[in-house]
């Protein structure tokens, strides 16, 4: 069923899909495990893309030069192929730990979980009038953004295996752990190497 108004293309299962994902998260994860609508998840992560790609946008130049489309691009790009990437990563260790869920299922909510990060875009606009020229609010937006779309995938994993909230931390947590020790032992490695080409150059 659609809506028949200006908002014709809108399908109102989508809309309601939202307000359950808000306000009754597990009401959500029972019906995305039904069928998941991966269209609506794809839509959440290109908005999200959006909304970063713009609030960077509004406060490095301003809107009034134009939509940086690349940067659009990119970042939609950006969301869909991590997002993809952490369903795979994210339902191998709650499937390992005794979750049970769907992975479609989890890319949907995931999807939905990075809607967190659209709330740049308002935020930005709001800060650019308040405070025009400055720069430094933005990490601290993009931290606070962050940080709301950590708690809503935490709360997806949780709500789509079955698991507890500790449990959904650590599914979570764990990947983004192993990356920044894989980074740490490589960024050593090569610290490593290029100390031994120095000595051997000057010995």
């Amino acid at each position: 069923m659609f809506i028949t108004s200006t908002r014709r293309a809108l399908p109102v299962s989508a809309l309601d899909f939202l307000e359950d994902f808000l306000a009754d998260p597990p009401a959500a994860a029972r019906q995305v495990h039904r069928k998941p609508p991966i269209a609506a998840g794809l839509a959440a992560y290109v908005l999200s893309g959006m909304g970063v790609a713009l609030a960077y946008a509004v406060f490095e130049r301003g809107l009034s030069f134009g939509l940086p489309w690349p940067a659009i691009i990119f970042s939609c790009l950006w969301q869909v192929i991590t997002g993809a990437l952490m369903t795979a990563l994210f339902h191998l260790i709650a499937d390992a730990a005794g979750g049970e869920g769907r992975a479609s299922s989890l890319f949907v909510l995931l999807g939905f979980s990075s809607l967190g990060w659209s709330l740049l875009l308002p935020a930005a606009l709001l800060c650019r009038a308040a405070l025009p020229g400055a720069f430094w609010p933005l990490p601290l937006l993009m931290l606070s953004a962050g940080l709301v779309a950590l708690w809503l995938r935490v709360r997806s994993v949780k709500d789509n295996y079955g698991i507890g909230l500790g449990m959904a931390w650590l599914v979570v947590i764990l990947p983004y752990a192993a990356g920044v020790a894989l980074g740490a032992v490589g960024l050593g490695l090569a610290m490593w190497a290029a100390l031994a080409q120095y000595v051997k150059l000057f010995s």
